[in-house]
Order: structure tokens, then sequence, then C-alpha cells
């Protein structure tokens, strides 16, 4: 499963558990092979899969404030680190804990 889920993020496709559903995202039409993997695989995907939770409003304050004492100040560049944020729970942790090295300097 490992090796199928890898070939589908090399092409384009996101799985994300949201509610108890599996979101799929991709910018191209899916082919036979992924749809039939996804099919087949879709309880193991949703246990496999981070349930996807979005940002608390503290959290986002969090990576504000850090982004404020790193010297952000593009507006686009702050957007895209707050959705980045709430779609991958990695960067989220990564963005949490650096907001929280720079509280503690």
């Amino acid at each position: 499963m490992d090796a199928m889920l890898e070939r589908m993020r090399r092409a384009g496709v996101q799985l994300v558990h949201r509610t108890g559903r599996l979101v799929v995202e991709s910018e191209r039409p899916l082919s036979d092979d992924q749809l039939a993997f996804i099919r087949e695989h879709k309880a193991d995907l949703l246990a496999a899969i981070p349930e996807h939770r979005p940002l608390h409003p503290h959290e986002v304050q969090r990576i504000t404030a850090w982004l404020d004492r790193i010297g952000e100040r593009d507006l686009a560049v702050r957007a895209e680190v707050l959705e980045l944020a709430d779609q991958d729970p990695v960067q989220r942790v990564a963005w949490l804990r650096s907001s929280a090295e720079v509280a503690e300097a």
C-alpha cells in the first residue's frame, strides 16, 4: 500500500481524511488503477491517514505572532503559511514549534 500511496503523491493525488470521509484532491482525473486502489482500500486509508483538523484560533494567533517576530510582512506569504499549516499536520507542528522557540528566546 505504501508504494501505491507514494506513486499517487508523486502523481499529484492528495488523500485527506475529513470527518470520517476520504477526500481525494487531484488536478488531473484519476487513473482506473488509482480509483480501484482507493475503492479497495478505503477503510485502510481512512485508518492510516490522520483526520484533518482545522487550525484552532489559538494556533493561528501563535503562528501569526511568530511571523511578526521574524519580520515576515508579505501578506501572500503569511496567507500561504497559514494555509499550509491548516492543510499539512507535519508543517503545522513544525511552525508551532518554531513559534514556541522564538517566544522563549
